[in-house]
């Protein structure tokens, strides 16, 4: 469905309606379009298939209904709990430690510990086992019809990263068929070694001290960039694979984002006066910030066209320690695409200032931009390594990368994060629709509202502020 249609319905809380265009010839009008004669019980005359698609339309609903049912069934706690230990027996019916674990949580002797980690378009919880086995628990992935992250499966797109090292095993899938049609709802994985960047920075910033993390972290990206090579798996599962998707997400979050706030009474909200303001403004420039963005990158590897994660937050980067050693592993790739090299960089240095700005991290922005060039150095060396007939001159290390060629790849980074920033702001606003928070507006502004739900508008007005500091330094001028 196009844009207009979606905005139109939308206002109209209608799916089945009928409507003129008049396009200008002259004058004023010359070039505009003029909507007319909007009805909501059309005859549709002469429009071919108008009885099936009307029933289609309906199933559409139906389906959509059943849907949401079932995925709220499926996200109670207990429910989690008990699929995700059926899911672990079945996998690992073949190791006693694991079986011997699992029948004692299921009969009371021992608890598993059950989390949701998030609600929201792909909802996430974890059931960890008491004692640390083989597996240590698993993770419930619910999502399903309308998500909008990329445009694949998402099963079959996680299976086959799985395949290249990518990610953790996928035990069990959860689908469901409505009226023949058969939707991916969600999927339960095994739990992945090691901590989160996120939970990481709690206890300090040792993490970011050194190469520790940085080096192996852009060995993680590169190798995952480089999966843009494999032509036949990039064609499989994007539509696009030659064009980077930030350019049509940013497009279509602004205009969806412009018409849930304008059919909304957040501008006469005064708690978030200033997020409005914010909007206003992003809304009229984002899709020129991407263009004159990206065409003023100045380095070749930052603004080639990879393999994008697209969600590089700190939630999304596990740490597994070895000694003095670490792997790093990258997880949820729901939102992985086509894309310039820079953005995921961009990502991360947005997810780190709004932790700082949180008071999550007490990493200073000094601090930051060092581990950037750490990570950049590696990044460059392992790419070298991995396409040795590309750009890049060849370095065994991180310290035989030219320092102009890092500096140049992290000033088109900082150029970036304004692109990044504005755009998961559209999101974060999207998301706020569909939590009900643009029909019923929080009273409060912080984070966490008393519910203990999380303010989405509250996020946006975090990727709001981090697009208002980085456009300040930012090269990129509109």
């Amino acid at each position: 469905m196009c844009i207009r249609d979606r905005v139109l319905g939308h206002k109209m809380r209608a799916g089945l309606y009928g409507y003129d265009i008049l396009v200008g010839s002259h004058g004023d009008w010359a070039g505009k379009y003029l909507l007319i004669d909007v009805n909501l019980f059309p005859g549709y005359k002469g429009l071919v298939n108008s009885t099936k698609l009307i029933q289609r339309h309906m199933i559409n609903n139906a389906v959509d209904m059943a849907l949401r049912q079932d995925k709220r069934f499926l996200m109670d706690l207990k429910m989690v709990e008990k699929l995700c230990l059926a899911s672990l027996k079945r996998a690992y019916k073949n190791s006693v430690p694991n079986r011997v674990m699992l029948e004692a949580v299921e009969s009371g002797k021992k608890t598993a510990t059950v989390k949701c980690i998030k609600l929201g378009y792909n909802s996430i919880f974890t059931v960890t086992l008491p004692e640390l086995v083989s597996c240590s628990g698993a993770t419930l992935k619910v999502y399903g019809r309308g998500d909008f992250g990329a445009n694949t499966s998402q099963n079959r797109l996680t299976y086959d990263l799985g395949e290249m090292g990518f990610g953790v095993n996928v035990l069990e899938e959860i689908t469901a068929t409505y009226y023949g049609e058969t939707i991916e709802v969600g999927r339960i994985e095994a739990l992945l070694p090691g901590t989160s960047v996120t939970q990481l920075m709690e206890i300090g910033n040792a993490l970011f001290e050194d190469s520790t993390f940085w080096a192996p972290f852009g060995w993680r990206m590169a190798q995952f960039h480089q999966i843009v090579s494999k032509e036949e798996f990039m064609r499989l599962h994007f539509d696009d694979p030659s064009s980077p998707c930030i350019i049509s997400r940013m497009s279509e979050w602004r205009k969806l984002a412009l018409n849930l706030v304008s059919d909304s009474k957040l501008s006469k909200a005064p708690q978030w006066s200033e997020l409005f303001q914010g909007f206003t403004h992003l809304q009229h420039v984002a899709e020129e910030l991407v263009k004159v963005t990206n065409a003023g990158l100045k380095s070749a590897p930052a603004s080639a066209l990879v393999l994008g994660h697209f969600d590089v937050n700190t939630g999304n980067i596990m740490v597994e320690f070895n000694g003095n050693n670490a792997e790093v592993h990258l997880i949820d790739f729901e939102w992985a695409g086509p894309n310039i090299a820079a953005y995921d960089f961009a990502k991360f240095m947005v997810s780190m200032y709004i932790s700082m700005q949180r008071g999550l991290c007490t990493l200073s922005m000094d601090g930051l931009m060092r581990g950037l060039e750490r990570w950049v150095g590696s990044y460059l060396a392992a790419t070298s390594q991995l396409c040795p007939k590309g750009s890049i001159q060849y370095a065994a290390q991180a310290s035989d990368v030219e320092a102009s060629s890092v500096q140049a790849f992290v000033r088109d980074v900082l150029a970036y994060t304004p692109v990044c920033a504005a755009a998961n702001f559209f999101s974060n606003l999207i998301h706020s629709y569909h939590a009900g928070q643009l029909s019923n507006i929080p009273e409060q502004t912080s984070l966490l509202l008393d519910n203990g739900d999380m303010s989405w508008l509250a996020h946006a007005q975090s990727h709001l502020a981090a697009y208002f500091y980085f456009r300040a330094q930012s090269t990129a001028k509109l």
